[in-house]
């Protein structure tokens, strides 16, 4: 009996293994563990707190993008990057507090 992903093409079938590699492709550091078992409730942590810093960095980068343009922007465009200022904001007060 063999398991199958539908890889992101819905006419191409792949195998686990193929996904396993596609995993360990886009996360380098992650240990792939092939069971049915569910996570170890250290391994979820530890997975949710990398997650939480990753993200993090990311709005921050978004964020400073936003303000560098706020700066440069025309009236027209100044109510548009407010709005995703604060959408930024927002994502950031929410992601510290599920971190906690």
């Amino acid at each position: 009996k063999s398991f199958v992903y539908r890889s992101g093409s819905a006419t191409r079938l792949i195998s686990v293994g193929e996904f396993t590699n596609q995993i360990k492709g886009f996360f380098p550091g992650a240990k792939v563990v092939n069971s049915t078992d569910p996570p170890k409730l250290k391994l979820v942590k530890a997975a949710l707190a990398e997650n939480y810093k990753w993200r993090n960095k990311e709005l921050k980068v978004e964020l400073t993008k936003v303000q560098h343009d706020l700066t440069k922007a025309s009236k027209v465009n100044e109510n548009l990057l407010q709005v995703k200022l604060q959408e930024i904001s927002r994502a950031l007060t929410e992601a510290e507090g599920t971190h906690k």
